[in-house]
């Protein structure tokens, strides 16, 4: 999904920039064949058409279109700047949605951070807890006299085993929070 939205924002974004070329090049058709002396009648229309589609692409332009003649009442660098203010905008809508995409990355890797940070607190509980089980009944035992004679063989690998799993997990994700805070 995250793959398709990027391409989406790309293509929004070249297409919106690919719209100001065409007003680019519909802005040097229409005032080339402009500068031309004595139009006919198809050099006219075609200008009305260049001047139409230039409103198309360019709404700011609709108050500039003499009503009687349909030609552009304004000149080329005025144009210019138009769609020079086009690209602009489409150039910072880019990185804006680049900028709102790495906030989005960075508030993921704090979330991330921020579980692996509660697992790794988990984990180190139930390790002391075995730590503390174990370590009770080898005192429990020794306080009886000898730790061999008194201690449960069954019950002692187990806790044993126990707390090896708990200290294997507690560093496994210790690694991944070290990891994730690089």
């Amino acid at each position: 999904i995250e793959n398709n939205i990027a391409k989406s924002k790309e293509l929004v974004s070249d297409a919106g920039l690919a719209e100001a070329n065409m007003a680019d090049d519909l802005a040097d058709k229409y005032f080339n064949l402009s500068k031309k002396v004595n139009l006919t009648n198809e050099e006219k229309s075609m200008l009305k058409t260049y001047a139409t589609d230039l409103v198309g692409i360019l709404p700011e332009l609709s108050d500039k279109i003499d009503s009687e003649t349909g030609f552009l009442t304004i000149q080329r660098d005025e144009v210019d700047n138009l769609i020079v203010s086009m690209k602009e905008y489409y150039k910072l809508q880019a990185a804006r949605d680049e900028i709102i995409d790495a906030y989005k990355e960075q508030l993921n890797a704090t979330k991330n951070l921020e579980e692996a940070t509660r697992l790794v607190e988990i984990a180190q509980s139930e390790y002391e807890d075995s730590f503390n089980r174990v370590q009770s009944m080898y005192d429990e035992a020794a306080s009886k006299g000898s730790v061999y004679d008194f201690l449960d063989p069954t019950a002692w690998s187990e806790a044993n085993d126990e707390l090896s799993i708990h200290e294997t997990e507690l560093n496994r994700l210790k690694g991944t929070l070290d990891e994730a805070s690089k």
